[in-house]
């Protein structure tokens, strides 16, 4: 994913503005639209939903270390086996309502680091070398954008199929 220089209030603008986008989308979605995927072999709407959840908790867990640590380790992770191991596409919608309630709470203190000069400090990933706040957030917020369009596409393509 390449990064667009985005200054630090549109990344803000961006990470609320997908959690709205997002909540509104899903809200309109029938339960049985969830287990719709753009193509064979691909995540379904609730499989992005849970990815998009983990991200928050793992990139929102590296910010949150960033900004309280000086220059500390950023382990990968596998997002497929978070996926499949957390069984996301088996969730119903009551199940999904509370995975969206913690995302949104996760969203809510991510946010809340995003202040002062936090946006420069520093972590070491251990795939891709130094990574500022500001890298960090804007990375999270191209990703979401990028998984909101797919299920946004997942959603049109069901419609014009009906």
């Amino acid at each position: 994913m390449e990064l667009q220089n985005l200054r630090p209030d549109q990344i803000i603008l961006s990470l609320q503005d997908t959690m709205t986008r997002l909540e509104k989308l899903l809200r309109q979605l029938p339960e049985s639209a969830w287990q719709l995927s753009i193509a064979p072999g691909k995540w379904t709407v609730a499989e992005i939903v849970g990815h998009l959840y983990d991200t928050e908790e793992v990139w929102g867990g590296r910010i949150e270390k960033v900004c309280h640590e000086e220059k500390p380790d950023l382990p990968g992770y596998d997002p497929e086996s978070y996926v499949r191991q957390r069984g996301y596409k088996q969730y119903n919608l009551s199940e999904m309502t509370e995975l969206l309630q913690a995302y949104r709470q996760h969203r809510e203190k991510t946010l809340a680091l995003l202040q002062g000069d936090v946006w420069r400090r520093v972590g070491v990933h251990l795939e891709e070398g130094e990574m500022s706040v500001q890298v960090l957030t804007e990375i999270l917020a191209l990703h979401e954008q990028h998984h909101l369009q797919q299920i946004e596409q997942i959603w049109q393509t069901a419609q014009q199929q009906e």
